[in-house]
């Protein structure tokens, strides 16, 4: 009885209060001390056993709690890998061949769309750019032909007014030609008869000749008027032909521009050198993003070929977690789920984010699809080709649970301790999802249920070194396998 009084298991919902109970413990203590005058060795050993079962089972407190159905929500752990976000990374390389004469950035350096990273000097862009004057020369010709032509027209279109002025001089000096030829042969038949005076005569005559010579004239001008009034067509095709080699000069001008922007130089640059008709030689590298120059691939004086990379510009301010998902997980995805991403060179931080891509085709080797989330990088902790492990939340169900500090591990099967009126009962249990604090309970426990959760890593050591500190007798083990 010493023994048993010296145990008090202190159960704040479970109490050992009934007769019987202490019946048996009574009985079992005296059996205990019995034992003991077998021998020195032996009652050494017992003692000892004694004690150390006194000393565990003092001040054990114990709390249960109920089994009941709760929101869990599964998690789906994967390997993923950190990446540019699309459009993010720009690889710019050297669209002519070309020597590096200048450059003006570092691997490093932060730089502004539009910035010049370097300058090439390229023969092909000066042939281009002589090719351009040229061109340009001769706009201006077609210009200047065009325009003179288009006078020549409008002049061509006021025609009729010139051609009614001319018969009209010409019905005109008809009519003063008959007049006069009247007068004329008027005068010569007076001076026939005597009774003109012969100056008379010669005067009406010099008239006449007038008359005739204005007559010509006019009848030369309305004949001539006519005729440019017929060509009025072929004047018209001469300024059509004078504005198709305008446009011709145009397009190739526009043409050889275009073939000078899309090997690197700007519409600004290649105006100035036609304006000017200075030829440079030169093209730049612009930056087509702004970022960090992350690469550089180009030296000062060497000589660079066409596709060559030269630098690469990212922005990691915000960066990609890349994953590939088995096809058998895919259903339960969907854009705007919770990812959490852990790198192992970063302990305790963690990186969240939501998905915003997934895959719409199966890897037909790995049967896996990608998916995507983004995570903010303002520290730039996170580096391009890092790997993290994974955790993809998914959505909450409700299921049976248990707290997580009540299961204990007893030879490679889950136990969890269940509170009756005046025991406890050890029973295996068959766990699924978890998070921080419960386990889905698939079988073993029902709803209601109440389990021992701090003290059951004690009770647990109880039970294994087979003294009583608290009555516990086994569960079936009714596990659906």
């Amino acid at each position: 009885m010493a023994i048993n009084s010296k145990r008090r298991v202190n159960l704040r919902f479970v109490s050992l209060t009934s007769l019987s109970s202490l019946a048996v413990f009574c009985t079992f203590a005296l059996s205990i001390g019995t034992l003991g005058g077998c021998g020195d060795t032996q009652t050494k050993q017992s003692t000892g056993a004694s004690k150390r079962s006194d000393e565990t089972s003092e001040h054990i407190e114990l709390e249960t709690q109920a089994v009941k159905k709760r929101k869990l929500g599964d998690s789906l752990n994967v390997a993923g890998e950190i990446l540019p976000e699309f459009g993010k990374e720009v690889s710019l390389t050297n669209r002519v061949r070309g020597r590096v004469v200048n450059i003006f950035v570092k691997p490093g350096s932060k730089v502004e769309k539009g910035q010049v990273l370097a300058m090439i000097d390229s023969q092909q862009i000066s042939d281009l750019q002589s090719q351009l004057i040229e061109a340009n020369s001769k706009l201006d010709i077609a210009k200047a032909h065009e325009e003179r032509e288009r006078q020549v027209y409008r002049e061509q279109i006021k025609r009729p007014e010139t051609l009614l002025e001319a018969k009209e001089q010409f019905e005109e000096a008809k009519v003063q030609l008959q007049l006069s030829k009247q007068n004329m042969e008027r005068y010569q038949k007076l001076l026939k008869e005597g009774i003109a005076a012969s100056k008379d005569f010669y005067a009406s005559q010099a008239k006449y000749n007038r008359a005739r010579s204005l007559h010509r004239q006019a009848k030369a001008n309305m004949e001539r008027e006519e005729g440019l009034f017929k060509n009025k067509a072929m004047l018209r095709r001469d300024l059509q032909l004078a504005q198709a080699e305008v446009r011709r000069a145009k397009q190739r001008v526009s043409t050889l521009k275009q073939r000078l922007v899309f090997l690197g130089m700007t519409e600004d640059k290649a105006n100035q050198i036609m304006t000017s008709g200075r030829i440079e030689g030169t093209v730049p590298i612009i930056a087509s993003m702004s970022g960090t120059v992350s690469k550089q691939d180009v030296a000062l004086g060497a000589i660079v070929d066409p596709g060559k990379e030269a630098f690469r510009i990212s922005d990691l301010s915000t960066v990609a977690l890349s994953a590939e998902i088995p096809g058998v997980d895919l259903p339960g995805l969907s854009i705007g789920m919770p990812v959490v991403a852990r790198i192992s060179g970063l302990p305790g931080r963690k990186f969240e984010g939501k998905i915003n891509y997934i895959g719409s085709h199966i890897d037909p080797e790995t049967r896996t699809a990608p998916i995507r989330a983004r995570l903010d990088n303002k520290d730039l902790k996170l580096k391009a080709s890092m790997f993290a492990d994974t955790t993809i939340k998914l959505p909450p169900h409700m299921v049976l649970a248990c707290p997580k500090e009540s299961v204990q591990k007893k030879k490679g099967h889950d136990v969890v301790y269940v509170a009756d009126e005046d025991h406890f009962v050890e029973q295996p249990v068959r766990l699924g999802r978890d998070n921080e604090k419960f386990y889905e309970v698939i079988s073993g426990l029902k709803e209601g249920d109440r389990v021992v959760t701090t003290g059951s890593l004690l009770l647990k050591t109880e039970v294994a070194s087979g003294r009583p500190g608290a009555m516990v007798i086994s569960g079936r083990e009714n596990l659906t396998r």
